[in-house]
């Protein structure tokens, strides 16, 4: 049996790579070789990448403070109602 063509298994890793679920964990894999790294840093695959993987919005600032973009989940602020309220 043939052995495929190196192209295509870099193409196939950036495909694994697009789907790691974090930064931290593609700086990890970028770090396991030097094949590994050079597919990362592509400017290609970081443009893929950046389009799948947005970074989050996390509030915006003005002269009055900070507004954050999300409101805490209820588990969150069940939790701060009863250490507000001595339960």
């Amino acid at each position: 049996m043939a052995t495929p063509a190196p192209h295509l298994i870099d193409e196939i890793l950036e495909e694994i790579f697009l789907r790691l679920p974090t930064p931290a964990a593609l700086a990890r894999a970028s770090a396991a070789s030097p094949r590994f790294h050079r597919i990362v840093t592509e400017r290609s695959f970081l443009r893929r990448y950046r389009k799948r993987h947005p970074p989050p919005l996390l509030g915006f600032a003005d002269q009055d403070g900070f507004y954050p973009a999300q409101v805490p989940g209820p588990l969150k602020l069940n939790i701060g109602l009863l250490k507000h309220f001595g339960a």
